[in-house]
């Protein structure tokens, strides 16, 4: 994720960088296709620089991807 990607968590929207394990985040079951609460179970934070793609949506908001992120 980049840094500045915000996450629901069970305390509000953090930024990705302010996610700790034990954290309780909201994801998405890719089985069910629904949202549910899950513990952070670890985090690792890379120090490589990446070069990211934003991508507009149609609803205004956007996404920022890494180029390999397979979209």
């Amino acid at each position: 994720f980049h840094a500045n990607t915000t996450m629901t968590t069970a305390f509000g929207e953090r930024s990705v960088s302010e996610v700790r394990r034990d954290d309780i985040v909201q994801t998405l079951n890719v089985q069910t296709k629904r949202q549910e609460w899950t513990r952070v179970v670890s985090v690792k934070k890379h120090n490589q620089l990446f070069e990211f793609q934003r991508i507009q949506l149609s609803d205004n908001s956007s996404i920022v991807v890494t180029p390999n992120h397979g979209m």
